[in-house]
């Protein structure tokens, strides 16, 4: 528990967003330098996330731990996979993204020191703060309410009888898979119900305090006064059943048809008339005689009275707007969504993000046709086997970049420092060694910052010792570019170039210094990288903030290589000084030429040259 201000909350979130804690994928929006804050509750305040590969997609991340109230980590973790899991069997239930489970230590001045992941070893006997964030989708609220009180139905719709009943049939169905499924939502109501403007459609969210009662009851007493069922609010049985979630239902229809006002009250505040036990709920001012005498059926006081199943009332209410007959339902087949089609799978599936358990490969056949459809066309079977393929490219495209990379740092410092004389001394040594260190900490995200900056400091001392030369200014450039595989092919590459001038093996690899290939090297060298950028901002390897530093890096290099180069032959015109060996070798400007042709060579071939036609929900094609 960890009572901070707005502006405490911001820099702790933005400190583990630049420190990928959070998926690197999402990041929060800002609202005049501020993140954008959506709303807040007793235990949680709801930002506002975006997709860095789709930043047309915004989310809804409710932060729960950070506020002067105590959360229950487990009833949080299971009413997370309980919405998840029911989410991807209705499309009336909202979907949630992801769960990020962590511990906080901090220090005095509220940096964040250290974070414990759920899944990392020692994370039980943390003493940390407990921070969870739960992303989900972003929806419109129907109802507006502000701090007097004062509420308003954000959506005109709803004040219409045809308008209330669409709205019936689609949190009805979504209350059908609750509770279909063996569980109770236990918070019907208004607040927990949003609307979805892509789909067009009303979704129920907010399972906050949902329960797993199977063909049993509940036992706890929760509830939101004014809709919660009187067997619950007035604790007049030991248990209750489905039929408390239908009684909700019923206080919210009620509540759209009465212009906001409860039963016998003139508001949105609840009368205790309401919970008396000859009281009858009245007709709603604006529905028809059919819609009330629904309304009051699934309202009534006793539990024996009331509908059974949300399907009985769905199909009374299917009757009214001629959707339901006796021949079933005309306007839908069944209770079911097109998403939800396969109980059994799903049934035997779990979240990906919420285990601890490794996703298995699957031995059914594959489509590759996966690889290019949205994550929301598929099954979640598929999902899986699509996040397990993109793995297995990732690190198969990756290892083949860092062979790259090596190979091309073996013949340019073949053909730039054809005559290193201190080949032996440790001076050197150090270098490729802390270079290799780094790409193993950059690998793992821990402390690779800090030693980057050590790596640095080698590298300047050996070229305080030795002179400046190319190996030590290509550790620097790696290390500031911050990816593992550039960072080990520029080691491996070193390595092997250090073997080959001890032993004097492959004396053949001399001819690219001879024929002065170095610039031509280079120019490839800065493709790889360029495509190795690109390909992990598509495969969401990439934090905000290293695809801003790199794609600067590579895209201001070539401009910098010719306007030096020009700059040199003006200034050796003039005989203001002689150029140096090695940037004769280099060529400015014909490399700085070489390096933009690469780069637009690059971007055509990734296919973002047209940034308006590009797809960035999909990832680049390899």
């Amino acid at each position: 528990m960890l009572g901070l201000d707005k502006s405490g909350i911001d820099k702790l979130l933005l400190q583990l967003e630049e420190r990928q804690f959070i998926d690197p994928r999402y990041r929060f929006v800002k609202d005049n330098n501020e993140l954008k804050l959506l709303g807040a509750g007793g235990f949680s305040y709801v930002y506002e996330m975006f997709d860095l590969l789709a930043p047309e997609n915004h989310y809804a991340a409710k932060v729960i731990g950070l506020s002067n109230k105590a959360a229950n980590e487990q009833l949080i973790s299971d009413t997370t996979q309980i919405q998840y899991f029911l989410s991807e069997q209705s499309e009336n239930i909202m979907r949630v993204i992801a769960l990020w489970t962590m511990k906080l230590h901090l220090d005095e001045s509220g940096k964040v020191t250290a974070v414990i992941g759920v899944n990392q070893e020692g994370y039980e006997e943390s003493e940390g703060v407990l921070l969870e964030i739960v992303l989900m989708e972003k929806l419109d609220n129907i109802l507006s309410k502000d701090k007097y009180g004062n509420t308003e139905l954000l959506r005109d719709e709803l004040k219409t009888e045809e308008g209330v009943i669409r709205f019936a049939e689609n949190i009805g169905r979504a209350l059908f898979t609750v509770h279909n499924n063996g569980f109770l939502h236990r918070d019907v109501k208004l607040e927990n119900i949003f609307w979805d403007p892509k789909t067009r459609q009303y979704k129920l969210g907010d399972f906050g305090i949902a329960r797993y009662v199977g063909e049993g009851e509940a036992e706890t007493v929760v509830f939101t006064d004014g809709y919660g069922a009187p067997e619950i609010e007035r604790q007049l049985l030991e248990s209750y059943n489905l039929t408390a979630d239908i009684y909700s239902f019923g206080i919210t229809l009620f509540l759209l048809l009465n212009e906001l006002r409860f039963p016998a009250s003139d508001g949105y505040r609840p009368n205790i008339i309401q919970y008396s036990k000859d009281f009858i709920v009245p007709a709603p001012k604006n529905s028809s005689q059919e819609m009330a005498g629904i309304i009051r059926k699934m309202c009534s006081y006793h539990v024996e009275d009331r509908y059974q199943s949300v399907e009985e009332v769905l199909m009374d209410i299917g009757r009214i707007d001629g959707s339901y007959t006796d021949q079933g339902f005309t306007e839908y087949d069944d209770l079911e969504t097109e998403t939800y089609m396969d109980i059994q799978d799903s049934e035997t599936e779990t979240y990906h993000d919420f285990t601890n358990e490794e996703d298995q490969p699957s031995d059914t056949e594959e489509e590759p046709s996966w690889l290019n459809k949205d994550d929301s066309e598929l099954t979640r079977e598929e999902r899986k086997k699509k996040i397990q393929a993109e793995n297995e490219s990732y690190t198969s495209s990756s290892n083949w970049r860092m062979v790259y990379t090596a190979l091309l740092t073996l013949l340019l410092l073949k053909a730039l420092s054809p005559e290193a004389s201190y080949i032996g001394r440790w001076e050197f040594w150090i270098v490729p060694v802390a270079l290799f260190v780094e790409s193993i900490l950059q690998r793992l995200k821990e402390f690779n910052a800090e030693f980057g900056f050590i790596t640095i400091g080698i590298a300047v001392f050996s070229m305080h010792c030795l002179g400046i030369d190319v190996p030590q200014i290509a550790a620097i450039f790696a290390v500031l570019l911050g990816m593992s595989a550039i960072t080990a092919g520029f080691s491996i590459g070193m390595g092997l170039w250090i073997a080959q001038m001890l032993t004097g093996r492959f004396e053949w690899l001399n001819i690219f210094s001879r024929w002065d290939l170095g610039w031509l090297i280079l120019v490839f060298l800065t493709y790889i990288i360029n495509c190795h950028i690109l390909f992990r901002i598509s495969y969401n390897k990439a934090t905000y903030f290293e695809s801003t530093k790199n794609g600067w890096i590579m895209e201001k290099s070539w401009a910098l290589m010719i306007i030096a180069g020009i700059i040199l032959l003006v200034l050796e015109h003039f005989n203001v000084l002689v150029i140096p060996d090695i940037l004769k070798h280099i060529h400015l400007i014909r490399t700085g030429i070489g390096i933009f042709a690469a780069e637009i060579f690059c971007l055509w071939n990734y296919g973002l040259l047209d940034t308006e036609e590009a797809d960035t929900d999909e990832h680049l094609d390899e």
